[in-house]
């Protein structure tokens, strides 16, 4: 309920608790309050966003969840304070706080901040919204309670008396109320499924259920992969992989926010302890450089990009060093030592790059090159030929390239799709081919006639995948995984060398969402 408007539903609502769930009700009219623990989205221990920056559905609903276990009252005239920051606490400077806006808005100015979206669409972090001369009232969209989805489960402030809580919606009520999104809103990318080797000697690695490290192998020379095996670790996020059998290195960010390492001793199979390097991050871990001087970037607590690097020759990592730059998700990094560019999401939705000059270890200052985008940045060429691509507010795939020889960037175009998550891109120029998780969670592809610069309708390849696709192998005997619906890891191949995907399988495992 709001501030500057009339609040027709406020007062009239008389809580009556039960044991785990409470109902209320006003004219026959039931609203269900659902226990504090039927939270569905994972919540993130570091905050990723920026004030009216973008945000990730996971990061929405921690927030959120925050005032449901501090108990924040309801109130149209004060603010309430935490680590999140200081908003008004009824209705809308909850879902204020919750999408980390600047400032507490209300229902007559929210729609400023967010667009139409069709209720069959809702997901996490979204909104349920009305503001007309009976009512003004907006709550968070969770789930959906029923499998007809018509009754949402919510998170809200909404009236004198009561503390911000989750509660579910009858279908009446419920749809006397628009479905809105918020403009910079991003869905979490998911579970990435860590592909190395070579077929019939592949090793796939995972986040665990448990948030330990997984894993499973083909034995060389064999099609089958074993059951998964923990290689222990408490970790956060997707496993970075390098090095070659026998003398694999993994890294992590832990469930501390620090970067987390374990290693194969040369010639073994066998993985050390977890051991910490350090750092207080807040994305997965990129790593470059052979063993001895690798150099490890991520996202910064405080959103700038910070790295640490082995000196050659030597096991140990510097102390963590700030390279700068106010970003958001997982950085790319491209380019041979002193003359990386690395590549992000800015803090603003552009796409930002740093790079050193050759023969250089310092970076430059961090420079927009432009574009509106809502995923990581998947970088693929050598310096002066360079394609960039990611997800675009739309959902759409767009894209952005270098001119043969040329420093600068193309503007950004749409290659069409309407995809979720990251974009992974595989194949040498004029053959590239690039696969995304579609919006209907099977996987989708499109791609270059070999020597067009064009790229083909979308085309579904079936599968229901929740994660980001990992692809390995060369063109006709590409093989695709990702994270499956029931949590396990599902993987489909090309089977004629004609371009044929086989029929999704599952490969078992238990993954984290």
């Amino acid at each position: 309920m709001q501030t500057t408007a009339p609040r027709p539903l406020a007062r009239l609502i008389a809580a009556v608790a039960t044991a785990g769930v409470a109902a209320v009700s006003l004219g026959g009219m039931s609203l269900a309050t659902a226990p504090p623990a039927a939270a569905a989205v994972a919540r993130p221990a570091v905050a990723n966003s920026t004030a009216d920056g973008p945000i990730s559905r996971s990061e929405v609903i921690t927030r959120a969840q925050s005032w449901i276990d501090q108990h924040v009252p309801y109130s149209q005239t004060s603010s309430y304070t935490n680590q999140y920051g200081t908003y008004r606490q009824d209705c809308s400077g909850y879902v204020s706080m919750a999408w980390h806006l600047s400032g507490s808005r209300w229902t007559g100015n929210l729609g400023e901040v967010m667009h139409d979206v069709a209720r069959s669409d809702l997901k996490a972090g979204d909104v349920l919204f009305r503001h007309d001369s009976t009512q003004q009232h907006v709550a968070l969209f969770l789930r959906w309670s029923d499998s007809a989805h018509t009754q949402p489960v919510v998170m809200e402030e909404y009236d004198y008396g009561h503390n911000a809580e989750q509660r579910t919606w009858p279908a009446n009520y419920a749809n006397s109320f628009a479905p809105k999104r918020y403009n910079r809103i991003i869905d979490d990318s998911g579970a990435h499924v860590t592909v190395v080797g070579d077929s019939g000697s592949r090793v796939m690695y995972a986040r665990g259920s448990a948030g330990d490290v997984i894993a499973s192998w083909q034995s060389p020379g064999s099609d089958g992969y074993s059951p998964w095996a923990t290689l222990g670790g408490s970790v956060t996020g997707n496993i970075a992989v390098t090095g070659a059998a026998g003398s694999r290195a993994l890294f992590a960010r832990g469930s501390g926010g620090d970067v987390v390492a374990s290693w194969q001793s040369p010639g073994s199979d066998g993985y050390s302890p977890w051991t910490s390097l350090g750092g207080n991050v807040s994305s997965d871990i990129t790593v470059v450089g052979d063993a001895g001087s690798r150099v490890l970037y991520a996202r910064g607590s405080a959103g700038d990009v910070v790295a640490s690097w082995q000196s050659p020759g030597s096991d140990g990592y510097s102390p963590w060093v700030s390279l700068g730059g106010s970003v958001t998700g997982n950085i790319a990094v491209t380019g041979a030592a002193g003359s990386r560019a690395l590549f992000a999401r800015g803090s603003g939705g552009d796409v930002v790059a740093s790079w050193q000059s050759p023969g250089s270890d310092g970076y430059s200052p961090w420079t927009s090159l432009g574009g509106n985008v809502s995923s990581d940045i998947t970088v693929v060429g050598d310096a002066g030929s360079r394609v960039l691509y990611a997800r675009g507010v739309n959902g759409d795939v767009v894209a952005s390239w270098q001119s043969p020889g040329s420093d600068g960037y193309s503007p950004w175009v749409s290659l069409g799709g309407n995809v979720t998550g990251n974009i992974t891109v595989t194949g040498a120029a004029g053959a590239r081919t690039l696969f995304a998780r579609g919006v209907n969670g099977d996987v989708v592809a499109s791609w270059q006639s070999p020597g067009s610069d064009g790229y083909s309708a979308w085309v579904s390849l079936g599968g229901r995948v929740t994660g980001d696709v990992t692809v390995t192998g060369a063109a006709g005997s590409r093989a695709l995984f990702a994270r499956g619906g029931n949590g396990d890891v599902t993987a489909s191949w090309q089977i004629n060398g004609a371009g044929d995907y086989s029929p999704w399988t599952s490969l078992g495992g238990s993954l984290a969402g």
